[in-house]
């Protein structure tokens, strides 16, 4: 849904790496990455305690992660402290407000056999230092879902007193609360009021800013990037409204991701049809979204290229057809970005690049300059979602021992530079 169509609460939509960064900097300032709490630090830019430790609001449609950013982040805030020298450790704990009944929250009462007497147990998702470390994150979920009391105590936490009965939140964690926006079916109500508590969020998903880069990382299916670098509308798309009765399966990060893992199982047997395709993406992204992404996944099975043979420089050139379907190129482009990914990753334990690797990618890269016999633009994209999404491509295709191997790179680009200062490359997605 667009920014401008979708109902909105007041603040400016942002996407979700945007949040995770402004998130991230106020967890290490907290934690003393940086001093800006000591009195060494100018009175204009000191901060206290409780300056950073204000809770957040992070509204947004389902299935886009904000659950496993979150605890990711501790783990790599835990990992990057250590390397730092830093031994801290930060927690993460998720309240789903939904899940409590009304009252228990503040505390069970039951009688302590030791004390001999009736005390209240809190619930062990509460976070506990000795447990969960000095710092961390308190994730308050479906604070838009669940019923007014069962969210009204878990308030206490917001406040300046960070108290519920008879629990005080550390002093180094921050509330995170999270819930689905208004245009989602199961959403009950955000009041002003409880908006006015946190520094709120609304994000608006972007398969570009917030998806490709981690889809890479997390080594998500060649076919499915492919396939939202060519439709990148479908990374999220709500299909249910207020009016059915039921919900409806739909294409989100969470079910993309899901639906990598499901073609990998099922590559692992063999070749996986169009046919079959549709079956196993249907019951993850939906029957709409599952046909088109079937039809997608045709084009690959007419493919005339081989990966192997490009990067072996044995395949035809491109411009030996007279026209290649836009989505070959996009399913091409990705499988040898994938390729150029595990090249790097083989080739890091060496010191200087490998002759292997070297002459691969010169094969790799003459085989792409090619295309511009035929689209100029095609390239100029393919270079560029090559050098932004891959990790040490750039460093690669810019180093002195590339050039020696492949001196058409820089000579395509001197002889095109006039044209390519022409082509809009963000309306085709670059």
């Amino acid at each position: 849904m667009s920014e401008e169509t979708r109902e909105g609460i007041g603040v400016n939509g942002t996407t979700l790496s945007t949040f995770v960064k402004i998130f991230k900097c106020n967890m290490e300032l907290l934690s003393g990455k940086i001093d800006v709490m000591s009195d060494k630090v100018p009175a204009s830019r000191r901060m206290t305690r409780e300056q950073l430790t204000k809770p957040y609001l992070v509204i947004g449609p389902p299935g886009i992660g904000k659950t496993a950013i979150l605890s990711g982040m501790a783990k790599r805030l835990t990992e990057e402290a250590s390397k730092d020298g830093r031994n801290i450790r930060f927690g993460f704990k998720t309240l789903k407000l939904g899940d409590y009944e009304i009252g228990t929250l503040t505390g069970v009462p039951m009688f302590d056999q030791e004390k001999k007497k009736i005390v209240k147990f809190q619930p062990d998702e509460f976070p506990n230092v000795e447990r969960d470390g000095e710092y961390g994150i308190l994730l308050l979920d479906e604070i838009t879902t669940a019923d007014s009391f069962q969210i009204l105590p878990a308030l206490g936490l917001t406040d300046d007193t960070r108290r519920v009965s008879n629990y005080v939140l550390p002093p180094n964690w921050i509330v995170v609360a999270a819930g689905n926006g208004p245009e989602c079916r199961n959403f009950v109500r955000l009041d002003d009021m409880l908006i006015s508590r946190f520094i709120t969020f609304d994000i608006n998903y972007s398969y570009k800013e917030d998806f490709r880069s981690f889809a890479e990382t997390s080594h998500v299916h060649p076919l499915v990037i492919a396939y939202l670098d060519f439709k990148p509308d479908d990374v999220l798309s709500v299909k249910s409204t207020e009016y059915d009765k039921a919900g409806k399966a739909f294409p989100c990060p969470r079910s993309w991701f899901d639906l990598s893992i499901l073609i990998k199982q099922r590559e692992a047997f063999g070749t996986v049809t169009a046919d079959d395709l549709a079956v196993i993406a249907g019951s993850k992204i939906g029957k709409e979204t599952a046909l088109k992404f079937a039809a997608f996944y045709r084009f690959k099975e007419s493919l005339v290229f081989d990966v192997d043979k490009i990067f072996t420089g044995r395949e035809r050139m491109p411009s030996e057809f007279v026209k290649l379907p836009e989505e070959q190129f996009f399913i091409i482009m990705q499988y040898i970005s994938a390729r150029f990914k595990d090249l790097l990753e083989e080739d890091s334990v060496n010191p200087t690049y490998s002759v292997a690797l070297l002459t691969q990618s010169t094969h790799a890269i003459n085989w792409i300059l090619d295309f511009g016999k035929i689209m100029l633009d095609r390239v100029l994209l393919a270079l560029i979602r090559l050098t932004r999404t891959v990790k040490g491509t750039q460093d690669l295709l810019t180093s002195h021992e590339f050039e020696q191997y492949c001196p058409q790179l820089n000579r395509f680009f001197e002889v095109n530079a006039e044209a390519f200062a022409k082509i809009d490359i963000t309306r085709m997605g670059g």
